[in-house]
């Protein structure tokens, strides 16, 4: 179990909670472990795994002698080499952890045959993609003239809006997938503006999901229920492994996390690593759950409507 503190060399904080966050996803952490040649961000991970472990500081059972990691070198490989993210600047840390899956992808993705139904999940293929991104098809109904189109997409994570005070997540993420009405939609079919139903179904839940809890506006101070384990969604378990917390405006303020570690809480605020018997997760603002199951690649689709079912034949679809 790897656990320690991370020296903050400006306005890295966003950087530290990602960073803490990962290696509290065990499939991240076997991941980089399992493949250290087979790309530069690969390797620049491996490196920083690896600088890390090799200090005495594993066994935590006594936290006055936590070591503290200066994350210089992982700066200087992939931040600063990477072109995307100014250092001098805070950055929002579920734009940075994204775009980090994102460059890890990009350098070792491959194409796969599959069937059609996949064949924007799979055609550039990865073993990042099971790991952190999710498939899902859109499909809306025009009222009007009954067509049926068709768009699927890679999302590699689930923005939640909190639409009253003390919702529990479960429940907000069941809104994603809530049948919605669209007032002012045009159909390219029928060309007329009308009343349409927009529907998002799950083909592929990925093995872990990272959602955004929608914090600024209006919802800063609503405060969300969010289990630390069994977060089921539509049927499926996950646990949750981290936590990151943003204090102060959206424009600028600090990150902190707590991050689960073999079934143990520790609190990590840059290089302050301690750890907590309880978690208050109401002003959460990103979360990393992992699956505690296996279950199957492809859901079942039902049916947009019982008129959009009667019509499927002959309705025309887009992908």
């Amino acid at each position: 179990m790897i656990i320690f503190g991370l020296v903050n060399n400006g306005s890295i904080c966003y950087l530290n909670s990602v960073l803490q966050m990962l290696l509290s996803s065990e499939s991240f952490v076997e991941l980089v472990l399992k493949n250290e040649s087979q790309s530069k961000s690969i390797t620049t991970f491996n490196n920083f795994f690896k600088t890390a472990s090799t200090n005495p500081y594993l066994n935590i059972e006594d936290l006055d002698d936590m070591k503290i990691v200066n994350p210089k070198g992982f700066i200087q490989e992939f931040i600063i080499n990477s072109k995307h993210f100014n250092l001098n600047n805070q950055e929002d840390v579920g734009e940075f952890l994204i775009h980090t899956l994102d460059i890890i992808h990009e350098e070792i993705k491959r194409p796969i045959e599959c069937s059609s139904e996949k064949i924007g999940y799979f055609k550039e293929y990865s073993y990042i993609v099971p790991c952190f991104y999710s498939y899902f098809k859109t499909v809306i109904l025009c009222v009007n003239c009954s067509k049926i189109s068709e768009k699927y997409e890679i999302v590699s994570q689930l923005l939640v809006e909190i639409s009253r005070d003390n919702i529990t997540l479960a429940e907000a993420l069941s809104n994603i997938f809530k049948k919605e009405l669209l007032e002012d939609y045009k159909c390219d079919k029928c060309d007329k503006i009308n009343t349409s139903f927009k529907k998002i179904y799950p083909i592929i839940f990925s093995k872990n999901l990272i959602i955004v809890i929608m914090r600024f506006g209006n919802s800063r101070k609503k405060k969300i229920i969010i289990p630390s384990d069994n977060l089921d969604i539509l049927g499926y378990n996950y646990n949750l492994k981290s936590s990151i917390f943003h204090y102060g405006l959206m424009e600028y303020g600090h990150y902190i996390s707590v991050n689960k570690r073999n079934n143990r809480w520790f609190y990590c605020n840059d290089t302050i690593v301690k750890e907590v018997n309880k978690i208050n997760l109401s002003n959460s603002y990103l979360l990393l759950f992992e699956r505690s199951i296996t279950i199957p690649e492809v859901t079942t689709i039902s049916s947009l409507s019982d008129k959009s079912h009667s019509s499927s034949d002959s309705s025309s679809r887009e992908s």
